[in-house]
């Protein structure tokens, strides 16, 4: 491309986007090449590229032939479908100012185990906030108040660790009945422990594995009174 076709590219207004966004998505060109970045949602694979100048006389796209786009108020709406893709784009000018623009397309597409780890991601915070788990404590007491997080719940078992060293050792798990949503561990020693809930669905599947909850139990502070001689 030499520097008369990049000047009259440079004042086309391009817009790439899909209907399943409210923002644009994101392109590049260099050179000869126009590079369409799919969005991180690899399940959106139908945009719009849009061009728009008053000095376009005609578009064209190639996949096996050269077909022409039909323009509307000096705007031409490409198709762009990352499964069904054409290679090139023509755009010719009124009255051959510069010679026609012809750009190779390169798909670029998203990072499919990035997007995955997203939902995954999204996915155990919902469930985190649905299982509504609370850790209090009392006099040698953990209390351990949670929710179902599905309807095909069917009981929860609770794992207590003690925490010493950084290292988390496995205490005792118990496991509480589908018509109980707490439970009260007694008789522990001052001290720090990890708590970690674990759901079970109605054919003993694991629909909920939450994180660790840190709990510290604290040998209560006595309040000493002086008195005085008067």
């Amino acid at each position: 491309m030499n520097k008369y076709q990049m000047t009259i590219l440079n004042n086309i207004d391009i817009t790439f986007r899909s209907s399943e966004l409210d923002y644009a998505s994101t392109y590049q060109i260099n050179d000869d090449e126009l590079q369409l970045i799919q969005d991180e949602n690899y399940n959106i694979t139908k945009y719009s590229l849009i061009l728009k100048a008053e000095s376009i006389l005609q578009v064209e796209t190639y996949s096996k032939k050269w077909d022409k786009i039909e323009g509307y108020l000096n705007q031409f709406n490409i198709d762009i479908d990352f499964n069904n893709q054409i290679r090139k784009i023509k755009i010719t000018f009124n009255d051959d100012i510069v010679d026609p623009i012809i750009l190779n397309i390169n798909y670029i597409y998203a990072n499919r185990d990035d997007y995955d780890l997203v939902l995954k991601e999204k996915s155990e915070d919902l469930l985190i906030k649905k299982a509504s788990i609370r850790v209090t404590t009392g006099q040698s007491l953990i209390n351990v108040l949670f929710q179902p997080v599905s309807q095909t719940y069917s009981y929860t078992k609770v794992e207590l660790y003690s925490f010493m060293d950084n290292i988390p050792l496995l205490m005792a798990r118990y496991k509480v009945s589908d018509d109980l949503f707490f439970l009260p561990i007694k008789d522990l020693a001052y001290g720090t422990y990890k708590i970690k809930v674990i759901e079970y669905g109605s054919n003993d599947e694991i629909i909920f594995t939450s994180p660790f909850y840190l709990v510290t139990l604290q040998r209560p502070r006595t309040t000493q009174t002086q008195n005085y001689d008067r």
